[in-house]
């Protein structure tokens, strides 16, 4: 069976398992990360190595004649858990899930992540990402005036 395709739940040291929107100017000018110039068997490349909250370290990679727009998260080490990764990255960051153009198939939200991973609000005294959970919605009730308009009651 040659042809087909193994799906693999793991990411091995160098393999992109994201993609941002952002270029690396983008982080050079709002978190004042460094990149350096390298390359790969592919082509000459921007490289900037960040550390996550959870300790674990990734590569930020924007390869020279990309056809598209964007900036590879690359694993450093073997990875297991792409969704928290993923997460984790993007806490450290300070971006959102729409800033992913593209992950990994096997990277699906986790349930336990889910409503505390990305999109806290920040902290005005810690500037820590708040994980607690929003409000209820206040529910109103609509009923029918005489003269054909509708009338709210709380």
């Amino acid at each position: 069976m040659p042809n087909q395709r193994v799906k693999s739940t793991t990411v091995h040291p160098g393999d992109p398992f994201a993609v941002l929107r952002r270029e690396p100017e983008d982080f050079t000018k709002s978190l004042r990360l460094t990149f350096r110039s390298s390359h790969d068997d592919l082509d000459w490349l921007r490289l900037a190595r960040i550390r996550t909250a959870n300790g674990r370290t990734f590569a930020l990679v924007r390869h020279r004649h990309a056809p598209r727009p964007g900036t590879e998260v690359v694993a450093a080490s073997l990875s297991t858990d792409l969704w928290a990764d993923i997460v984790a990255v993007l806490r450290r960051l300070k971006l959102t899930e729409d800033d992913l153009a593209w992950r990994h198939p096997a990277a699906k939200p986790s349930t336990s992540l889910k409503g505390t991973a990305i999109r806290g609000s920040r902290s005005r005294t810690q500037g820590r990402i708040s994980t607690a959970k929003r409000p209820a919605p206040v529910t109103r009730t609509i009923t029918p005036r005489r003269n054909g308009r509708t009338a709210r009651k709380k």
